[in-house]
Order: structure tokens, then C-alpha cells, then sequence
């Protein structure tokens, strides 16, 4: 069941960003964990890597899933500009420069530290063409 209250999940790529690049969990495995308080029982799905927790809803027909609620929390780094900036933020601090061109109406963004460069696909939408890049650094890093 997808999204049932609207919220809104990382993608595949997003997730590739988070683990690869941002040095965060993608909470892959997880243990149910259950409080008590004030006569109520709260049910938690818990990562077993981070120890993050995220609150499991009930409802009379059914109970939401707890890798959906744990993939929830993870940061939408594409999402739009301003998310990217903090991914191309962190990028510059460590060591790593970006640059982006512009050329009838598109966008190619350019990542290059010491040692490599990578040029992202050209997009008309520049958030687009980021997480392009974006995508090809994080592919390369899961190969080292």
C-alpha cells in the first residue's frame, strides 16, 4: 500500500545519494519494537544499523509497513534545488568542486576533485540534470 497519507518516499537514485555520497543509512534491516505509555501501545519499526525509529500506524483494516515508514525518513536529495545544494554543500567539503553550464536552455553539471571528473547528462531542468550527476559519482563510489 503506497502512500496512503501522501507522504512522499526517496527514489532509487535519492537512496543511491543518501548511502554513496551523504554517508547515510538507508535502514535496510529492522527489528518491531513495542512501548507502552500512558496505557497506550506504541509500535515501532526500528533500523538495526542506525537505530532509527519510525512510528507504525494501525487502522481497523490494516497496519502501515515498516520498511515504507523507515524509507519515509530517509532525506529527499533531489527533490528540488535547494536539496541538491545541500548534497553539492557537502561535495565542496570534501574536496570535490562542481561547476554548471548552460547552453540553449540546458543544463550539464560538472564534478571534478583531484583526481576525477565526471559531467553529468544534459537537462532542461537543472535539478534534472544535478541528480544526473549526482547519480554517476554515487555509481562510481559504489565501485570502490
Amino acid at each position: 500500500m503506497a502512500n496512503v497519507r501522501g507522504d512522499t518516499v526517496a527514489t532509487m537514485t535519492e537512496l543511491l545519494i543518501n548511502e554513496r555520497i551523504m554517508g547515510g543509512c538507508n535502514h535496510p534491516d529492522f527489528i518491531i519494537e513495542a512501548d507502552m505509555q500512558g496505557g497506550h501501545r506504541f509500535e515501532y519499526a526500528a533500523c538495526t544499523h542506525c537505530d532509527t525509529k519510525a512510528h507504525l500506524y494501525r487502522d481497523v483494516v490494516n497496519i502501515s509497513d515498516p520498511a515504507l515508514e523507515l524509507r519515509k525518513l530517509i532525506p529527499r536529495h533531489c527533490l528540488d534545488m535547494i536539496a541538491i545544494n545541500k548534497v553539492l554543500r557537502h561535495l565542496e567539503q570534501n574536496g570535490w568542486r562542481w561547476t554548471v553550464q548552460r547552453r540553449n536552455g540546458s543544463h550539464q553539471f560538472t564534478l571534478e576533485n583531484i583526481t576525477e571528473r565526471i559531467e553529468g547528462p544534459s537537462h532542461k531542468d537543472e535539478a534534472k540534470a544535478a541528480e544526473g550527476a549526482l547519480a554517476l559519482l554515487a555509481n562510481t563510489e559504489s565501485r570502490r
